[in-house]
């Protein structure tokens, strides 16, 4: 195996493993190198993995599948980086150097064009101890990083599913209720009302702090005789996310919101196919968008996605 096809290894595989104890094994200088290399690419795959798991993350759209090719192209960035060099790697063999300086040619071994000096095995020796030392300590250091991560991924979807399963169990009478009264699936209402409200947790709120209940972003058009409250939202004109401010209805609970939300539906003939077709999730959320009920234009496949997860919980 030579340098290139180490080089297309990940820095935490076991060909890159293999490789290392290949080098060991020969005592060549060459390990040396290379297990600083290798270092760069662990260290370089945990400064990405820590600015992933600072950057917010909507848990309504995360995967387990999107976490894994998100870790695996950060491992391949990590080694591409680590191979053009960003000084760690060097860092590292200089302080190995002080430690353990490499032995002066003599002026006839630096000049002489067929003159190959032998290793130092006594330095070959310290180097292997420290390289194996390393490697081990970064090994461990990357596994338990890993399970932290697994333990923060498993918290944060035990903390989804207990928000999923507050919201549904508050919410779950008054979608029976409306389901009664027009026919639409209360798991398709609670759908509604998870990707309007943000699962209950960002219902808008009056200017005094109180809730407007409002969780299906009904607006207060002029025929709109109740309470209203004006808010900064996104709308979204020829595919482009715009803010602007719109007013929306207030009520004075939950069932009235519901109520409401029933007779918004059932009394308005844009709507008139949506409750005729709304016993399948994907012809429900077609004919919201046709109808217009949103202008976001991803907005039926995630209330096909919201809707899967709750009748999954």
């Amino acid at each position: 195996m030579n340098h290139s096809a180490s080089s297309n290894s990940l820095a935490i595989d076991a060909n890159g493993l293999a490789y290392l104890h290949n080098l060991d094994a020969q005592k060549s200088p060459e390990a040396l190198k290379e297990a600083a290399k290798q270092f760069e690419a662990l260290l370089i795959n945990m400064m990405l993995k820590s600015m992933r798991e600072a950057t917010p993350k909507s848990e309504l759209f995360e995967s387990n599948a999107n976490s894994l090719y998100s870790s695996m192209y950060d491992q391949q960035l990590s080694q591409i980086l680590s191979e053009k060099g960003m000084g760690f790697a060097d860092m590292f063999l200089a302080q190995l150097n002080k430690t353990n300086p490499q032995p002066q040619l003599s002026e006839h071994q630096s000049a002489g064009a067929h003159t190959v000096s032998q290793p130092n095995n006594n330095l070959n020796s310290e180097a292997r101890a420290k390289i194996t030392a390393f490697n081990a300590n970064l090994l461990k250091n990357n596994y338990q990083a890993d399970q932290l991560s697994n333990y923060s991924t498993q918290h944060k979807n035990n903390n989804t599913s207990s928000v999923v399963e507050t919201f549904v169990d508050h919410l779950l009478p008054y979608a029976q209720m409306v389901q009664k009264s027009i026919g639409i699936p209360a798991s398709h209402i609670l759908g509604q009302a998870a990707i309007e409200s943000g699962w209950g947790q960002h219902v808008i709120t009056m200017p005094d702090g109180r809730s407007s209940y409002n969780f299906f972003g009904i607006k207060a058009t002029n025929g709109w005789k109740g309470q209203f409250v004006d808010v900064i939202t996104t709308e979204y004109v020829d595919g482009l996310p715009q803010k602007t401010s719109s007013r929306f209805r207030a009520y004075a609970s939950e069932a009235e919101a519901f109520s409401d939300y029933a007779s918004f539906l059932n009394n308005n003939p844009r709507y008139q196919q949506v409750i005729a077709n709304s016993n399948n999730p994907l012809t429900f959320a077609h004919e919201l968008s046709v109808a217009g009920y949103a202008t976001d234009p991803a907005y039926s496949s995630k209330l096909i996605n919201v809707i899967n997860k709750i009748q999954s919980s």
